[in-house]
């Protein structure tokens, strides 16, 4: 991840170096670095998701079901959500929303279609997962996207096109498909076991703490980058170094989450 400051926003923080061309905004906090080093690791790296396929809507999706494991079945402490209907809808609205959005005609970040390319995934057993990935396709439907109207005078035939061809890109297969290999994925990172879960709530804690000490800002004027080191496993763990501008690291011991030079 790189650190830097966005100019149209003024926002400082990090981001995967290669998301910087899709203009993401970076970020700093715990559940931030938890998202990107744990649940959307894989953008350019894994063979689905490379080229035109890489951060795409649904590398979001995907992402959220490795969301739906690791709170769901990992049993981790749950995220900072206000949410009535449950946290199984907090996982679906996270991307249904973006979508709703696109099929409005209003932002494209995501890319202009649902693109996908996972051989077919077998069922998890997880009645939770599942039932996300029907109830997110069913949601789509219902969703008024852009009208045609060509009488409207802020109507856009090629926002109407666009829309159209986003609207038509999303399938029930496709859903599925990334929600189920997000959890399987999740659950080769870390098998459900109690030090796992205790492994990586103290990720986003010990994180969390760093960047309510340390301000982006003033991270970016020492360090260029912070790269990650995840090593899977029923005993899983993780370890960082800080990059400076000048040269040397500052390497950060996951198992004592002590300092060293």
């Amino acid at each position: 991840m790189r650190f830097f400051e966005d100019e149209d926003n003024g926002i400082w923080g990090v981001a995967p170096q290669d998301s910087l061309p899709h203009k993401f905004d970076p970020f700093w906090d715990g559940i931030g670095l938890f998202h990107d080093v744990f649940e959307h690791y894989f953008e350019n790296k894994h063979r689905h998701f490379r080229g035109s396929y890489a951060y795409n809507i649904a590398g979001e999706v995907a992402a959220m079901g490795h969301a739906a494991y690791y709170y769901g079945e990992l049993c981790m402490a749950r995220r900072d959500v206000s949410y009535y209907d449950g946290f199984d809808a907090c996982i679906r609205d996270l991307t249904l929303g973006r979508m709703s959005e696109a099929l409005a005609g209003d932002d494209f970040t995501f890319g202009d279609e649902l693109l996908c390319k996972l051989p077919y995934q077998r069922p998890t057993h997880n009645n939770m997962l599942e039932s996300i990935a029907r109830s997110h396709y069913q949601k789509i439907l219902t969703l008024e996207g852009y009208r045609y109207d060509p009488e409207h005078p802020y109507y856009d035939e090629l926002t109407y096109e666009r829309v159209k061809q986003y609207e038509q890109s999303i399938t029930q297969r496709k859903l599925t498909d990334l929600y189920r290999w997000g959890y399987k994925r999740a659950k080769q990172i870390a098998p459900a076991t109690h030090e796992n879960r205790v492994a990586l709530d103290t990720f986003i804690t010990f994180w969390r703490d760093v960047c309510k000490v340390n301000e982006a800002s003033t991270m970016t004027a020492i360090y260029h980058k912070l790269i990650f080191t995840v090593r899977p496993g029923q005993f899983l763990t993780w370890s960082a170094k800080l990059i400076r501008h000048e040269g040397g690291e500052v390497r950060i011991n996951t198992n004592r989450l002590i300092y060293t030079k």
